[in-house]
């Protein structure tokens, strides 16, 4: 509370206006402030009461929740039916379903906060409890080629093949892309 100034969380006061004033801690933003109702008076961290009846504010402090997405392909972020821009100021502990849409011969990744999420289907839900930061790419279409040798030989794995002479090319081992 900025004016009258006091530390408390609670005041009383005969004056008909009171200014409050949030300051979101380390890692976290203001979203609004909302009255015994729930209903939102304000979106700005300041915010000034006029009236000359008991009154009673919340402070919602949420985090960031900002996203970029790769060429080759969409995606689509929501909280239940609502879409959410880049940037947006979110509650702790809200879902955020990730859709990735790739172009034809792509195939989507999702890395949250630094870490590879797992997609079913292109899809992912995910809760929020810090700041995050999403980031949505598309590479070409991996595809594992699988080889099992029985009895006594070997297998060349090459990235070409002149037909008269053979395997031609760079030779692969076990995990290497081609």
């Amino acid at each position: 509370i900025t004016s009258p100034a006091t530390d408390e969380k609670t005041i009383s006061t005969d004056q008909k206006t009171v200014t409050i004033q949030a300051t979101p801690a380390a890692g976290y933003a203001f979203q609004n402030w909302t009255n015994a109702n729930g209903d939102v008076v304000s979106t700005d961290a300041t915010y000034t009461y006029t009236g000359e009846t008991d009154a009673s504010f919340t402070a919602n402090f949420g985090v960031n929740f900002t996203y970029s997405v790769g060429a080759n392909g969409s995606a689509s972020f929501m909280v239940g039916t609502t879409s959410l821009g880049s940037g947006t100021v979110i509650a702790v502990g809200t879902e955020v379903t990730i859709v990735a849409t790739p172009n034809a011969g792509k195939f989507a990744q999702v890395v949250v906060n630094g870490s590879e999420v797992a997609l079913t289907e292109n899809s992912c839900t995910i809760t929020v409890e810090e700041e995050t930061n999403v980031v949505v790419s598309f590479v070409d279409e991996i595809y594992t080629l699988t080889l099992n040798i029985i009895g006594d030989g070997e297998v060349m794995v090459t990235d070409g093949v002149t037909p008269a002479a053979g395997p031609s090319g760079t030779e692969y081992t076990t995990g290497n892309n081609i």
